[in-house]
This record gives C-alpha cells, sequence and structure tokens, in this order.
C-alpha cells in the first residue's frame, strides 16, 4: 500500500521542475489510470472542497453560525498556512473545487498544494435551460474562461479545470425545452427542430412516433406541442438530442478554455449524481477526465457498481470523484441534516468509518484518478443561502477538527492502484445467505451487496442486480437509475407500458414487474403480491429500489443450481441491459456431502 503522505512532500515538483511547459497528465497503462505530476510522478488525487475562508465579517450572521477565518487568525496567510499544515498532516494532497486558491498560491512554493478550479462556463448562461446555442452564450462563455484562465493559465500546481458543476442534463426535460418552451426562432429551438428532421426525415415518419396537432415541420417550427407516443420507439429522438447538445456543450467549453490554456487537463464538468448515456458518450472527445459528484449511496460507505462502471465504459476516460460526503446528526456546529437526501449517520464513529469505507472502495477501482471530500468546514447552523444545512466539515464552524474523521484520513492508504496491474471483478457463483429478513431492508442496507452482484451480460449498466437466500425463499433486488418526465406524455401520465420493465425468469418462474415513474413517488409502497407467493416490496427515487421474495417451492431446484435471466428497459425503453448466470443455492462441498449421505 503507498501512503497519501508520500505524495506530499516537496518532490512533488522538486528541483528538476523545469517550468511552464511541463503540467499534470493523465497516464494509462497496465489496465490502470493516475494522474503524473508535472515531474513524472503518479499521483492519486486525494482532496478537500471549499478549503476557504468562511464567511466575510461584512456578511456574518451571528444569528446563523458559520465558519469565519477572520475571528481565528490575524491575517489570510496564517489561515493558509494553518489550513495547509491541517491538511497535509490529515493525508490529503489536493485543494478540490471553491478552495480560495488566490491565497493559498502566496504561500512559499513548499507549502503549497495542487488545485482544481470550477469555471462554471455554462452556468454563465444557465445551460442547459436558457439557450446554449445562442451567440450570446457563446459569449458568456468565452469571456468567463479569459476572466478565469488567464490569471493562473502557467501554474504548475493546477491540476486542471471543471467547465461547470451538477447542471441539470435532465435528459426528457431538457428535450422538452428546445423543442417547444424556448422561443421561436431561438438557435436552440432552431437546432433540436433541425435534428428532428435529420432523425425523421418526413412528418409523418414524426407522428409514428409523437402525439402532435401540427400537420407539417413548417407549422411545427412556429407553434410546436408533442406527447411521446407509447410503444413507439420514439424516445430514441431525446437520446438523439442529448448527444447533440452534449457535442455542442463540450465542444464550446472545450474551445473556450483552450483558446486561452492548452495545457491543461479538461477535467469534465462533474454529474449530478446522474447523467444522461448519450449525453457522457457526447463528451469523450472533449475531455480529458470524466467528472462527477458522488454521495455514498448506503451509509456505510458504500455504492453501486454499474455508475461509475459505465460511466467510464461509455467516456472512455477514466474519473475524478469531485465530491464525496457523509453527515452526521452528532455534530458540533448545530448542523439539523435536514434540507436535502445526503446520507446522514447518527455519530462522528459511523461518519469516519464510512469516509474510510468510502475512500477504500473508490480506490480499489483501476479508472478513479482520485476522490474529493465536500467539505473543508460544516454549513451553517441554520444552512446556507439555499437552505443546505449538512455536517459535511473536517472542521465544525468554530474550525476545530473532527478528530474521528481526520483520524480515517490520516490512516487511509492510497491502494496499490498506482503500481500494480488490475484484479478482475469475479462472480462466485454461490448465493449468499441473508441472516435477516431482507424485505423488511428496502434501502438494501445490510445486504451483502459485493458478494450478491449478478454481472450483467449486455447493455450499458443503469442498474445493480443482487441476489440472497434464506430457507424459504430467494431474494432477488434491483437498484436502478432513470430519469422521467411525466409531461412527455399525454395527461402528464406515464403509461402503465411505459414503466420501467424489469422481466425477470428464476429457475423456471417468470416474473414481469412495472416501476418508477409516478406510482408510488415520495411514500414508500406497500408489500405487494404477485402472484405464486412471491412478493415485492420498494423504495422510490431517483435510484430506485424494488425487491421480489421468490419461493424456493416454485423454483423446482433439486440440484442446488438457479439459472436466472434477466431484462431490465428503463422507461419507454430508452435503454435496456440483461444478465445470465447460472447460480448455486447451496456450495460443492454442502452437494457432495448430501450426495453421500
Amino acid at each position: 500500500m503507498i501512503s497519501t503522505s508520500l505524495l506530499l512532500a516537496g518532490s512533488l515538483f522538486g528541483s528538476h521542475f523545469t517550468g511552464p511547459d511541463h503540467f499534470f497528465g493523465v497516464l494509462n497503462a497496465n489496465g490502470r489510470s493516475a494522474f503524473i505530476t508535472p515531474t513524472g510522478l503518479k499521483f492519486w488525487s486525494f482532496g478537500v472542497c471549499c478549503v476557504d475562508q468562511g464567511t466575510p465579517r461584512d456578511k456574518y450572521d451571528p444569528k446563523n453560525p458559520s465558519y469565519r477565518a477572520w475571528a481565528l487568525f490575524d491575517n489570510e496567510r496564517e489561515w493558509a498556512l494553518d489550513s495547509v499544515t491541517k491538511l497535509r498532516s490529515w493525508g490529503f494532497n489536493t485543494l478540490g473545487g471553491w478552495s480560495d486558491y488566490t491565497a493559498l498560491a502566496k504561500l512559499p512554493t513548499e507549502k503549497r498544494m495542487p488545485y482544481t478550479v470550477v469555471l462554471h462556463l455554462g452556468a454563465y448562461y444557465r445551460a442547459p435551460w436558457d439557450d446554449l446555442f445562442s451567440e450570446a452564450a457563446k459569449v458568456e462563455i468565452f469571456k468567463a474562461a479569459k476572466a478565469q484562465i488567464e490569471p493562473i493559465k502557467n501554474d504548475p500546481y493546477l491540476i486542471g479545470y471543471f467547465s461547470d458543476n451538477e447542471l441539470g442534463w435532465w435528459d426528457d426535460t431538457v428535450f422538452l425545452n428546445y423543442v417547444q418552451k424556448l422561443p421561436a426562432g431561438s438557435a436552440g429551438r432552431k437546432a433540436a427542430h433541425a435534428m428532428l428532421r435529420r432523425l425523421y426525415g418526413s412528418f409523418e415518419n414524426f407522428k409514428k412516433e409523437w402525439i402532435t396537432t401540427n400537420t407539417s415541420w413548417e407549422n411545427f417550427a412556429s407553434e410546436p406541442n408533442l406527447f411521446l407516443r407509447p410503444g413507439s420507439g420514439g424516445i430514441r429522438a431525446i437520446n438523439a438530442w442529448m448527444s447533440t447538445i452534449g457535442d455542442y456543450y463540450y465542444r464550446t467549453v472545450n474551445r473556450a478554455i483552450h483558446t486561452y490554456d492548452k495545457r491543461h487537463l479538461l477535467l469534465g464538468d462533474r454529474y449530478q449524481q446522474y447523467y444522461n448515456v448519450a449525453l457522457a458518450k457526447s463528451s469523450s472527445k472533449w475531455i480529458d477526465v470524466a467528472s462527477t459528484n458522488m454521495g455514498a449511496d448506503w451509509t456505510d460507505g458504500s455504492f453501486s457498481h454499474f455508475y461509475l462502471d459505465t460511466l467510464n465504459k461509455i467516456t472512455k476516460k477514466p474519473i475524478l470523484i469531485t465530491e464525496f460526503y457523509m453527515c452526521a446528526m452528532e455534530n458540533r456546529s448545530g448542523n439539523k441534516n435536514s434540507s436535502a437526501g445526503f446520507p446522514t449517520v447518527q455519530t462522528q464513529k459511523e461518519r469516519a468509518t464510512a469516509f474510510g469505507e468510502n475512500v477504500r472502495r473508490l480506490g480499489a477501482l483501476p479508472y478513479i484518478l482520485g476522490a474529493h471530500w465536500f467539505q473543508y468546514t460544516d454549513e451553517p447552523e441554520h444552512g446556507r443561502g439555499d437552505g443546505e444545512n449538512f455536517n459535511m466539515g473536517m472542521l465544525d464552524t468554530k474550525g476545530v477538527p473532527y478528530e474521528e474523521i481526520t483520524s480515517i484520513a490520516k490512516s487511509v492508504k492510497i491502494p496499490e492502484v498506482l503500481n500494480t496491474p488490475p484484479t478482475s471483478r469475479r462472480q462466485s457463483g454461490l448465493v449468499p445467505s441473508a441472516g435477516f429478513d431482507p424485505l423488511a431492508t428496502p434501502s438494501l442496507k445490510g445486504w451483502p451487496r459485493d458478494r450478491s452482484l449478478v454481472l450483467p451480460t449486455s447493455g450499458d449498466a443503469f442498474a445493480d442486480m443482487y441476489i440472497i437466500q434464506d430457507k424459504e425463499a430467494v431474494y432477488v433486488s434491483l437498484y436502478a437509475m432513470d430519469y422521467a418526465d411525466q409531461s412527455l406524455y399525454q395527461g402528464g401520465v406515464i403509461p402503465e407500458s411505459e414503466r420501467q420493465h424489469w422481466k425477470l425468469k428464476v429457475g423456471p418462474k417468470v416474473i414481469d414487474v412495472r416501476f418508477g415513474g409516478d406510482k408510488g413517488k415520495g411514500k414508500p409502497l406497500p408489500l405487494t403480491l404477485i402472484g405464486s407467493g412471491i412478493q415485492s416490496v420498494e423504495k422510490p427515487d431517483l435510484k430506485h429500489t424494488i425487491i421480489l421474495r421468490v419461493p424456493k417451492s416454485v423454483l423446482r431446484s433439486n440440484s442446488g443450481l438457479l439459472a436466472i435471466e434477466s431484462q431490465l428497459s428503463s422507461h419507454s425503453a430508452a435503454e435496456v441491459m440483461r444478465w445470465k448466470a447460472n447460480l448455486h443455492l447451496s456450495s460443492p462441498d454442502s452437494r457432495q456431502e448430501s450426495r453421500q449421505k
């Protein structure tokens, strides 16, 4: 194992650094990816976001206490030196997004740390909701790029630029916005309509997949209205549009950044824990690194397999985790952790343990270049400007470190991803035993998800499937990501035939399940009976969980072997993935013993 501290010393750049022609790069070799420092060292970026001085004196509200460096330090330099000293002592080697790199860059060379910058280029024109294709948007993007890049473009400590953060790439809604909500004659609406004409040719072909009162392309251009025709396959138009707008966005920010700096890395746009496959694919030729914010899916610090695996597969780029986090109800800042659905545990000890597990899992993936914790300090007691009020800090609002999590950070060893070949993920073939009531835990918390994962056999994965057992039944669960805008459909309701479709064959039993969309949104669904004693339970969300209980009495598997086949379609069959496996309900040793008896 390699300690992060080995990457913190002055030798990161050292006396061999030869000037501004040498900056950070990316190496992909022997199945592993890594950043490369200006002096050729492999570098796994272990960082913290928002290393800043907190609330300025003139904006401080004593009724909403928050971190403020001016109350703790005599000057900016003291704060900067203290912050870097703390971070290095805890094992971190990078300043993540929104850090005060202007103040931190004034430190002596031996005290400086590599850093990343969020440019917010598309956000200067409310991308993607305002007309991204307009000349005004392009002017604002290039103007913002110039203003932010010019002062730092020769800095060797700069790893690279994020073009944006958490843009609203909500595919169905983005499509509807450009096709019918932008003003007639706008560049964005013209681009969307041109894409539809290329895709369909004649208006009659278009009407086979879309319900509209329009009668021609000309009429559609002036007063468009449309709804997706159920069962038609028209959702391909949405994916085509996401590919179109994605290519335009990534190409535009690439050119804006490269106009002012061709030597630093383009680090993607920090997805919001969701991405459209077509959009993410479109980024590939315009970025050096894909990036995503990603809190743990479960409070033990673990996360789904499909999300990062698929992002790496479709972009063909290594990935930087630009935010990960965990919060605790037990905290010294008075944070209520109530304004959003971020993962939250009870104690600081639990938070620290989950942090360590999160880093361990991320570091084990060969395509991960690093992970940046969000954030340096807790949010204000009663919430920041947007109301977010979470215990996310390494420090509380008084500047006192949480020793539980900083101690874990010190003990983190960067896995041998920097020097050793990756190990392949293998399916054991043995269905693990539950030891608990799986239907009572619809969040999948406590499931042995690493051992119960069934690997997909085809498609760009947007879900994980797990299988476990007890004496009476087999439990098959799905953890699936899908975004659907109900206004895409006539009447504002997703038809039953258009909801996500999970078709599962377990032994001789075939099960069809429709789920997701508006059904049960915002409330847990009750236990339902499907038939033959099969039961299901759901936990609705953007990443939707469904668990099926299949009695062993319907499986007729006397040999202990279980054949399983599965197909999952996202809403309106936009994406399809499949699984196929032969699993064991008992170990080979136990089957041999049974035959001998």
